[in-house]
């Protein structure tokens, strides 16, 4: 009997062996998986963040080219309004020429007409006298 108890006690302890061996794999095994969800949770925030960051990035870029954009509009506008102006001025100041060159053009016409005017009663004059 001792050799069936040396067996039994080598079947038993085997069993136990690898009934331990069993839980401390399937401890380590939970363990690794908790440290391999504990870290796929990192990578994902990690690049969830990267993420933000370059959208941020992204929406910040586009932003100034709106605002360079809008800055250059603003300033063609202004050159724009400002050569509106100026030929506005100009087209004032060609009318008030116009009209003055109009205005001269009729006292010179008046001063013709007037000096004709005189210039046939001179010569009424002299021809009667003479």
């Amino acid at each position: 009997m001792d050799i069936i108890s040396i067996i039994l006690g080598f079947a038993v302890g085997g069993v136990g062996v690898f009934g331990a061996q069993k839980v401390l794999l399937g401890n380590k095994i939970k363990q690794r998986m908790a440290e391999a969800e504990t870290e796929a949770e990192r990578v994902k925030k990690e690049r969830m963040l990267q993420a933000k960051e370059n959208f941020l990035k992204l929406k910040e870029e586009h932003e100034s080219n709106i605002k360079d954009r809008e800055r250059r509009m603003q300033s063609n506008e202004d050159r724009v309004r400002s050569k509106e102006k100026s030929i506005n001025q100009k087209l004032e100041e060609l009318g008030r020429k116009e009209r003055d060159l109009e205005r001269m053009q009729g006292d010179l016409q008046q001063k013709s007409s007037g000096l004709d005017t005189r210039l046939q009663d001179k010569k009424n004059a002299n021809g009667c006298l003479g």
